[in-house]
């Protein structure tokens, strides 16, 4: 199926439909829905699917903005067994 065509059946304009593809547009839940329909699938997979994605271009963007320095968290738990793990 080409863009055009999801387009239409989606009742959205091409161009919006190709930023959500491209991933210059958000997936919204009402975009989310849009893709239920089309596929047949639950719109909530359509919105899991890009929050780590958002949330992730939003924390870089976000600390580059603030000047800050963006640290990768690890917990106590992953640390512990990761070192575990890794000097058998």
């Amino acid at each position: 199926m080409t863009i055009i065509e999801a387009a239409r059946r989606m009742k959205i304009s091409p161009p919006a439909l190709y930023a959500v593809l491209n991933g210059t547009a958000a997936v919204t839940a009402e975009m989310a829905l849009r893709f239920a329909c089309l596929t047949g699938g639950a719109p909530e997979l359509y919105l899991n699917m890009r929050k780590p994605v958002t949330i992730s271009n939003w924390q870089s963007s976000a600390f580059k903005r603030l000047g800050c320095e963006q640290r990768r968290l690890r917990s106590n738990f992953v640390a512990t067994h990761f070192d575990e793990l890794s000097s058998r």
